[in-house]
């Protein structure tokens, strides 16, 4: 099949289920083209070299900006082109589809991306907004499926769900792709239809994430590991306080850290700081896979605090968490959106309710109290992820949702 996968940034260190996803297409013998708005200037995961999927990459605001040259070069591809796609330039063109996009010639030029590179069976946007986006020009675009898959803050946060804002991509969309049964509850109740909805989980694969058993040795600290994007939706801020009490406590030496950066990250520190604990906690920033996998290795407990977002931005079911428990890691989190979903409480880590320090606290103390059920935990998190998150498997289970909607 050809298919054209669309999303927000490429490549994005952050979001290596997108990049999971496209590599195990490729895999099978699938040729994907990927449309991206933007990338991400930092670090660039192995796997986008080893496939040169930036070769592979196409950005939609590639477009002239001077107003003079852009109207040229439209006019020049509808000369050119106007026998073969008189209906892609009809819809780029018609102000009815936006007064803004038409008389800027955006949509003319997004179309005009897609048809340099097509037809495609399968059209796969990521993240609503992407599909919201893409649903303005897809009958443009010679195709067999549309087909988009969400992952948290497009059915969430309050800017993104306001009244009828897909209202276009429910009806031009072939089906819909969420990555928990939350999510699919809440796209239901934003009027996306039932029938055309399928939960299709994310994944990992599981064979770069070497599982052992954790055992402490006494005498040493106890190592604590947050992965995360610095935003609020992660709650690393009741993570650091539930650290600050068990150091308040009971002696308990603990060593955290925290890979990721973003934009609360001077004000996370400022926070560890004021807590008086910042010769515990150290900041790390962005990390490659290989290098998180170094982290995982030294470290005895994963905590991730997630929390709803002022603004309402819930996380899907967060990549590293299924990461930990690949690796054996026992794991802390939150009764946050999807991550019930891929956490078993008691089975295979401990969850908590939001913004709740205390709790977060009371559950860490008993997991650095209570080694002996390290291994147990950690065994139970692995046989989670290769039961149900080997991205393998999941993609060629969509391959099978793929070939079913094409015929």
């Amino acid at each position: 099949m050809r298919i054209a996968l669309v999303t927000t940034i490429f490549p994005c260190l952050s979001q290596t289920f997108v990049l999971n996803q496209i590599t195990g297409l490729l895999d099978l013998g699938h040729d994907v083209h990927i449309f991206a708005l933007s990338a991400q200037n930092e670090k660039c995961h192995p796997d986008v070299i080893k496939y040169n999927l930036l070769g592979r990459t196409t950005y939609l605001k590639n477009f002239p900006i001077p107003k003079g040259k852009r109207i040229s070069k439209a006019f020049r591809w509808i000369a050119q082109n106007a026998c073969y796609h008189p209906r892609s330039i009809i819809n780029g063109l018609n102000p009815l589809g936006g007064w803004k996009s038409a008389i800027d010639l955006t949509r003319l030029f997004y179309t005009i991306s897609f048809l340099d590179k097509g037809p495609y069976d399968i059209v796969h946007c990521h993240f609503g907004g992407m599909g919201r986006l893409l649903s303005a020009i897809i009958s443009s675009i010679p195709h067999k499926v549309f087909v988009t898959s969400f992952y948290g803050y497009d059915v969430t946060r309050r800017s993104q769900i306001s009244t009828g804002v897909y209202k276009r991509l429910i009806k031009r969309g072939d089906f819909f792709l969420p990555l928990s049964r939350t999510m699919e509850n809440k796209l239901i109740k934003l009027g996306f239809p039932e029938e055309r909805i399928i939960c299709h989980q994310i994944g990992i694969q599981p064979s770069k994430f070497e599982f052992f058993e954790r055992i402490h040795s006494n005498g040493r600290p106890i190592h604590l590991l947050t992965i995360a994007r610095l935003v609020e939706k992660k709650g690393v801020e009741y993570g650091l306080k539930a650290i600050a009490k068990i150091l308040q406590g009971n002696g308990v030496e603990i060593r955290y850290r925290i890979a990721g950066d973003g934009p609360l990250r001077e004000e996370l520190e400022i926070l560890t700081w004021r807590l008086g604990i910042s010769k515990y906690v150290e900041f790390l920033g962005w990390k490659e896979q290989s290098e998180m996998v170094k982290l995982f290795q030294t470290s005895d407990i994963f905590m991730l605090p997630s929390i709803t977002a002022s603004d309402g931005d819930q996380e899907g079911t967060p990549v590293a968490l299924m990461e930990a428990q690949a690796m054996g890691l026992p794991v802390l989190s939150t009764l946050h959106s999807g991550i019930p979903e891929i956490v078993r409480h008691g089975k295979s880590g401990y969850l908590v309710p939001e913004r709740n320090a205390e709790a977060l606290a009371e559950r860490l103390e008993h997991l650095i109290t209570h080694p002996q059920e390290w291994p147990l935990l950690g065994q139970e998190g692995r046989r989670i992820i290769m039961a149900h998150h080997d991205v393998s498997k999941l993609n060629r289970l969509l391959v099978e949702i793929y070939q079913r909607w094409e015929h």
